[in-house]
């Protein structure tokens, strides 16, 4: 490939990653910690600051027919002041309101089941827009009222970017703002004149690509999970999604936003040939981590102890929904059902995360009249996992795991980038273009 192609991911656990793909390969250019702000019980914040100067480098590192493609989770805010304040309010991370009971009071103002309904069928699990919403109300009076404009932080960085306003369709939809929305936020915060201050900008075009000064290609930054998804569909229908969050997907022609969808626990995420019914099989990610440290061994090391026993045992499982997001208090609760032998609790762990994986997919399939799949691809950090991809082959007659699927996100940022500037027809090609990420600096 002749064009440099620059992306960044943006994880609320593993920092900023930065890497670049060219006729000279691909590498990891930068790698560094968010230094967040506050605590869960006061509030997560966004380092601003270092945000805009992180954005800025990026910016100044493209040159003439390069791309910069970033994407980040799909849950947080940003609060444009008025002309008078100027000011731009703190920006709040979504993991400083998942335990302070704003999605539960999001809920209580208008069933769940509702605001699934009019906004598309956005991720229960989350509900953000309108738990961050409330947080703001409580914690920083009367910053909704001085708004000019509520947007997608994901957008605020397409501006700061490109200089463009707009509005990324997957973020739309992925954060519940598409279909009714913006009237939801209005409804559910009780503040006269909020909807449409919400998300008022132009939403960009399928496949639509932005220039900067210096003729440098801007992708609209968007939702982490849905390139790492197009990498994935690369290889079979059915993607499972590893990370800090464990997930299914599949792809889907028209969002059908039923009573029995919300019942069966799958959101519809993604737009256009992204579309996708998608699962959060629940934030298993970190406990497992927090397992491995706790044995001083290495990932490999400890998924190879735990395939041997799936090989030889009947391993115990538990429902992973009853697993707290903290992980030492999954710790806790995997400690007094399984007691203190870590191979078993570890070997617990795996088996149950792909039976909730299974147990995701076919209700997914039922509910939308679907085949269950006979073949499944694993992306992320887990499909290095052995033991994992093992306890997957025995529910599916094939498990498939496409080039770079550990770095599945950068890969489909890259790829998608290049199918926007014209550079490949499909996903699929455009993977087959891109060479393999090497180390920092290597």
């Amino acid at each position: 490939m002749q064009r440099r192609v620059i992306v960044g991911v943006f994880g609320a656990t593993t920092g900023l990653t930065v890497a670049e793909f060219s006729h000279q390969g691909g590498r990891v250019t930068d790698q560094k910690e968010i230094p967040w702000i506050g605590n869960p019980k006061e509030g997560i914040y966004w380092p601003m600051d270092w945000l805009s100067g992180e954005l800025d480098r990026l910016r100044s590192a493209a040159g003439e027919g390069d791309v910069i493609a970033l994407a980040m989770p799909g849950a947080d805010l940003c609060i444009l002041p008025s002309e008078e304040s100027g000011t731009l309010p703190p920006v709040q991370h979504y993991r400083g309101v998942m335990d302070g009971g704003f999605i539960e009071r999001a809920t209580a103002t208008m069933p769940a089941p509702e605001i699934y309904r009019r906004t598309n069928g956005a991720n229960v699990a989350a509900f953000q827009p309108y738990a961050q919403l409330l947080a703001y109300e409580e914690r920083h009076p009367g910053v909704l009222n001085d708004a000019q404009a509520v947007v997608p932080l994901s957008d605020w960085m397409t501006l700061r970017l490109s200089g463009r306003r707009g509005h990324d369709p997957v973020m739309l939809q992925d954060q519940g703002l598409a279909n009714e929305g913006r009237q939801v936020c209005g409804e559910v915060i009780g503040l006269p004149g909020l909807a449409a201050k919400v998300a008022p900008w132009r939403v960009f075009g399928e496949g639509e690509v932005l220039r900067t000064e210096a003729g440098a290609y801007v992708v609209p930054v968007t939702h982490d999970s849905v390139p790492a998804r197009n990498a994935g569909y690369s290889a079979a229908p059915w993607v499972v999604w590893t990370g800090t969050w464990i997930g299914t997907a599949c792809r889907v022609e028209a969002i059908r936003a039923s009573a029995l969808a919300y019942e069966a626990g799958f959101a519809f995420e993604g737009a256009g040939p992204s579309l996708s019914a998608i699962t959060n099989v629940g934030m298993l990610g970190r406990t497992y981590k927090a397992l491995v440290q706790r044995q001083n061994m290495g990932f490999e090391e400890v998924s190879a102890r735990i395939q041997r026993r799936l090989n030889d045992e009947a391993i115990p499982t538990f429902d992973v929904a009853d697993l707290p997001a903290d992980e030492e208090e999954g710790i806790r609760l995997l400690m007094d059902r399984f007691g203190t032998d870590m191979d078993v609790i570890l070997s617990a762990y795996i088996a149950s995360t792909a039976a909730g994986c299974r147990d995701r997919i076919r209700a997914t399939a039922s509910v939308l009249d679907l085949e269950p799949p006979q073949e499944v691809a694993v992306i992320g950090g887990w499909s290095r996992n052995a033991a994992f991809l093992d306890a997957l082959q025995r529910e599916y007659g094939r498990v498939k795991v496409p080039a770079q699927a550990a770095d599945a996100t950068a890969v489909g940022l890259a790829a998608d980038a290049l199918v926007r500037v014209g550079d490949a027809a499909t996903v699929g090609e455009a993977l087959g273009k891109l060479p393999e990420i090497g180390e920092l600096g290597s």
